[in-house]
């Protein structure tokens, strides 16, 4: 939103801090980006890894601009 808060998630909380970073960057840049997050492996270095999450999701960040309206 446009004052800084967020709403919704896409995991049990394992995920939100590194998404909240993109979609920002996604903001700032005008520019649309996937990511696939990958939490079945066991290593350190992979985001959720030991929270519970244990799967595989690929997420689009993409701007939105506020004018344009939803079609049907």
């Amino acid at each position: 939103m446009d004052n800084g808060t967020y709403l919704g998630g896409i995991s049990g909380g394992c995920l939100e801090g590194d998404a909240l970073r993109r979609a920002k960057k996604a903001i700032t840049q005008d520019k649309p980006s996937v990511i696939t997050y990958d939490t079945t492996q066991d290593d350190d270095q992979q985001i959720g890894v030991g929270l519970g999450c244990n799967g595989i999701i690929d997420v689009l960040f993409t701007p939105l601009n506020p004018a344009m309206k939803p079609t049907r």
